[in-house]
This record gives structure tokens, C-alpha cells and sequence, in this order.
């Protein structure tokens, strides 16, 4: 799965940087990483392992029920993910959203950012089972039969 398909990291790293919401998805495990800048007085920043939708159209509006006490956002970049979840922390990718969550000041924010990217890892880790299992999936070539 790894290096496959190429990914520009410093480019997935400015979007880090300038967007008000980015998610990165990893279609392998059929999720994505949602991560929602924007806070107020009350409401710090959200960070969560959500199931792929089948657009961006779609995602704005889920985030907009998620979070009522905000504007429907006009827009988020979606950043595929080809590859194990463990290469963001490789990568640096990690690092970058919790050095652009930080200093929004929510004390939470570190805690629901661990948790999310638990969650990724056994939810990679469980479709890894189920592809080796063939739970779900089909072989390409059929054992001979005897």
C-alpha cells in the first residue's frame, strides 16, 4: 500500500497549515480523518474518524449537523491517503495537525486527536484482518481443485 501512489507531503502540509477544515481519507479502510479548525467561546476545534462519503458536497453538509453553532463551511480540502496510517506520524503529517491544533488553546484537543488516530489504526488494522481472511473479499486466483 505504501508508495504506490505518490503524495506530495509538503503540499498535504500547507493545507494543514491554511485550511479551515481538511480531512484526510483512506479509501483501503473506507474512513476519514475530519478535522474542523473553526472554534468560538464555547466550541474548540473537532477532530474525528468519520465513515467516507460519497462527496465533498456531503461532508459539508455532515459537518454542518455536527456542528450547529457554526456557518455551513463554504468549503474543506480532502486529501486522499494511499497509504498506512502509521506513515502520517512518519511523515511528519501528524505532527503538523497537532502543531496547527494547539495553540487554539482547547485542552481537549490533544486527547480527541489521540483518540481519533487509535480509532484509524484499529480500523486499518481490522480491514487488514478481513483482506487476509478474505472476509469480504474476493481472491483473484482460485486454488486448483483436486
Amino acid at each position: 500500500m505504501n508508495g504506490e501512489f505518490p503524495v506530495n507531503i509538503e503540499e498535504v502540509k500547507g493545507h494543514i497549515d491554511r485550511a479551515d477544515i481538511f480531512s484526510i481519507y483512506f479509501p483501503f479502510v473506507g474512513k476519514t480523518l475530519v478535522v474542523d479548525t473553526r472554534t468560538n467561546a464555547g466550541t474548540g476545534p473537532f477532530v474525528g474518524l468519520l465513515p467516507m462519503t460519497r462527496s465533498v458536497e456531503e461532508r459539508l453538509w455532515s459537518l454542518h449537523k455536527m456542528r450547529p453553532g457554526f456557518p455551513r463551511p463554504r468549503g474543506l480540502v480532502a486529501i486522499p491517503w494511499p497509504r498506512y496510517a502509521q506513515s502520517l506520524k512518519e511523515l511528519g503529517i501528524w505532527e503538523r495537525v497537532l502543531a496547527r491544533l494547539g495553540p487554539l488553546g482547547f485542552p481537549d484537543t490533544e486527547k480527541d486527536c489521540e483518540y481519533a488516530f487509535s480509532q484509524l489504526l484499529l480500523a486499518e488494522a481490522k480491514e487488514m484482518r478481513k483482506a487476509i481472511t478474505g472476509d469480504g473479499y474476493h481472491s483473484l486466483w482460485e486454488p486448483p481443485r483436486a
